[in-house]
């Protein structure tokens, strides 16, 4: 039976909800002339307190995009305060992906021997860092990154150098710390009483997250061993042994080993954009695919837990499609174009 303070979690995540963007104001933003007019329209809606400290005359795509996940952090975090148990860790350990992100700024930084600015990290409230995000902003080289992170949650950042080294391409550093966040998250949603809905929620998340990486990884032509050892090591519909024969096998085998009804036509769809060169489509398909699923469980599941985490899943989305607005707008890139790589 859900406590009081999980019910009114629920409540308050229904009334939350309400403020994300809708498919009219996509239309709307979309038709917008310029980022003027981008800040213009999302300042009458949730973003207006944040955008009132940007300067008109010089806004940027790089402005925005601090502007929305500043506001995806405030969403995240604020949830933290109406919840409490293990709700409440599982909670953090869901919000830590936005550590991971900084952390996977520092590493592309590092990679093109460039500072990684603070200014571009997203806000984690000091309470709740498990790293020197200042410290590791200094950093000039991989090794250094890991001794920083050697007493942390990602300690094993540096079983991974040899191969980094080896293949200079930072996405095997990312896969690691990917690794340890998800493993993490996984571990405490089965110490949550309403553990069998959340399991399934992250469970699909993991099995497009390992997708996502084969597929990139075969692209770059990394070695088949070395694809298998970056995955999630957590089966949910693609089990375990799957996901390894997904790492081992040819580009144009996959669609042949995610044999998940849905995960079939997904692929087959993946691997034509990847022989078209079209990355950014592949990754956006699978997003789409994702986000479609939350908002089938948020339907399905409204007084369950399972719906905030659908929620939180849906800010992220919008963090990320006004971020692809920004751009878009900035590049002057066409409106139906734009509209293609919109989750």
């Amino acid at each position: 039976m859900k406590t009081a303070r999980t019910l009114f979690l629920i409540s308050r995540t229904h009334g939350l909800k309400a403020h994300l963007l809708r498919t009219q104001d996509y239309n709307r933003l979309l038709g917008t002339r310029d980022l003027q007019g981008l800040a213009d329209y999302l300042s009458a809606k949730d973003y207006s307190s944040e955008l009132r400290y940007i300067s008109t005359l010089e806004i940027t795509a790089v402005d925005l995009e601090r502007v929305f996940y500043e506001k995806l952090s405030t969403r995240w975090y604020s949830l933290l305060g109406v919840s409490s148990g293990r709700t409440r860790e599982l909670l953090e350990a869901h919000n830590e992906r936005l550590e991971v992100e900084n952390l996977k700024k520092v590493i592309r930084a590092v990679h093109r021997k460039e500072a990684a600015g603070t200014e571009l990290f997203t806000t984690v409230p000091r309470r709740y860092q498990n790293v020197n995000l200042r410290a590791l902003s200094a950093a000039k080289s991989m090794s250094e990154v890991a001794g920083l992170l050697r007493e942390t949650l990602y300690q094993n950042f540096v079983q991974w150098l040899g191969e980094y080294d080896t293949y200079d391409n930072p996405i095997i550093l990312e896969a690691q710390l990917d690794k340890t966040y998800y493993t993490d998250y996984w571990n405490k949603a089965q110490k949550n009483p309403d553990c069998n809905k959340i399991r399934d929620l992250i469970g699909t998340e993991i099995d497009v997250r390992n997708l996502h990486l084969i597929l990139s990884a075969k692209h770059m032509k990394l070695d088949s061993r070395l694809v298998q050892r970056m995955t999630i090591p957590l089966g949910h519909k693609l089990q375990r042994s799957v996901v390894s024969r997904l790492g081992s096998a040819n580009l144009q085998g996959i669609p042949l080993i995610a044999l998940w009804p849905s995960y079939s036509a997904l692929t087959h769809q993946a691997v034509e954009l990847i022989n078209e060169d079209r990355l950014v489509e592949m990754e956006t398909l699978l997003r789409r695919y994702f986000n479609s699923y939350i908002e089938r469980i948020a339907l399905r599941n409204p007084n369950s837990l399972s719906y905030v985490f659908s929620y939180l899943s849906l800010c992220l989305k919008e963090a990320r499609n006004l971020t692809t607005l920004a751009i878009g707008k900035e590049m002057k890139i066409t409106q139906e174009s734009l509209r293609g790589l919109l989750i």
